[in-house]
């Protein structure tokens, strides 16, 4: 039968431990009375370290909290810069478009007024080609004719000759004649420029007179005619 001994400290191993107990509270103390530990003491110990597990328990639940929360910032971010992005580009295409068809008008602009110069300068030639032709064609109106006659040929004398300068001139063209024979012995005969006719589409002629009557062959009327 075990037996039970009653002491309010037991001594151990000479005095190193002692043993007590309070109100179910098992105290160890060393030699010196310095408590060493007690059952109240490693249930504190205990309770503390279960505490320390929920706070590692909290902190871990944090940490992932954080984890998602920083995922779904990024996420986020990223979406934004994707659709940042993507904004980007539509306005990049539609700048580009723009470009595009800004040059395309500006294009289509060159090349008509391209056109409108050739076509200007087309008529210009044109213009040009008929300034020629009426320089042309005034300048062979307005240069210096010569025109020769035979004054008679046969029948009664003649007192007069009327002769034709070959073209219309733009204006009343002036006259100057010569009165010229082939026989050295022919008497020398005074003339007058009487008239200028012609024009309005026709032939101009200028016709003269003569002191004497003429009915020799060998006399003949030589003009100049300009304007």
């Amino acid at each position: 039968m075990a037996k039970i001994f009653r002491t309010e400290e037991l001594s151990v191993n000479g005095d190193n431990i002692r043993i007590s107990a309070e109100a179910g509270n098992l105290i160890f103390k060393d030699g010196s009375g310095n408590l060493v530990t007690s059952t109240d003491i490693r249930t504190q110990e205990v309770s503390s370290l279960a505490f320390k597990d929920l706070d590692l328990d909290s902190d871990v639940s944090s940490l992932k909290d954080e984890i998602a929360d920083s995922i779904s910032d990024a996420n986020a971010e990223l979406d934004s810069d994707i659709s940042s992005l993507q904004a980007q580009r539509v306005s990049d295409e539609d700048i580009t478009d723009s470009d595009v068809s800004s040059l395309q008008a500006q294009r289509v602009s060159d090349e008509a007024t391209k056109t409108q110069e050739v076509s200007s300068l087309a008529f210009k030639d044109l213009d040009l080609d008929s300034d020629v032709s009426s320089l042309a064609a005034l300048a062979a109106k307005n240069d210096v004719v010569v025109a020769e006659k035979q004054i008679w040929s046969s029948g009664d004398a003649v007192s007069s000759v009327t002769i034709d300068l070959g073209r219309e001139f733009s204006t009343t063209p002036k006259v100057v004649g010569v009165l010229m024979t082939s026989v050295d012995t022919d008497p020398i005969i005074g003339f007058m420029l009487k008239s200028v006719d012609g024009g309005s589409g026709n032939n101009h002629t200028a016709t003269f007179v003569f002191s004497d009557d003429i009915a020799s062959t060998s006399y003949k009327m030589q003009v100049l005619a300009s304007i």
